[in-house]
């Protein structure tokens, strides 16, 4: 993980960057905002060719500035698996990467299949009302 990149950077920019101070790497993933824009969210994930690689380059990179800011360099936690019974507990789903044109009724309807939708909202920007791209469906 390296975080507190530039805002303006792409993940060409990153793989040239991360290329003169550690050498290549096997993928760099930057994270984004919601379309259309697909802005930078200042952070990414990069995957090494092997352990040591990774190793190395986090301890220089620990050290290191691009483009005027100092990086934020951690080990990736990876994701775990949650048990049956916690899952048995959660009522409320996150969607992201919704279309601009859907409505909460078509959204609602959609997730209908799936079992009864007591709530359903999509996330709207408060000044302009447009959707901001993700919202939340309770069963």
């Amino acid at each position: 993980f390296i975080g507190n990149l530039a805002l303006d950077m792409s993940t060409e920019e990153i793989e040239q960057e991360l290329a003169k101070l550690v050498g290549p790497v096997a993928h760099v993933e930057l994270k984004t905002g919601p379309p259309p824009h697909f802005v930078s969210r200042g952070f990414c994930f990069v995957t090494f060719r092997d352990q040591a690689c990774a190793e190395t380059a986090r301890t220089v990179l620990i050290q290191k500035t691009i483009k005027g800011r100092s990086l934020n360099v951690s080990w990736a936690d990876p994701r775990r698996s949650v048990d049956e019974e916690t899952m048995s507990r959660v009522r409320t789903l996150y969607v992201s990467n919704i279309h601009l044109a859907i409505s909460d009724e078509i959204l609602r309807a959609y997730f209908l299949q799936f079992g009864d939708v007591t709530n359903c909202v999509i996330v709207k920007n408060p000044q302009t009302k447009q959707s901001r791209g993700f919202a939340f469906v309770e069963f």
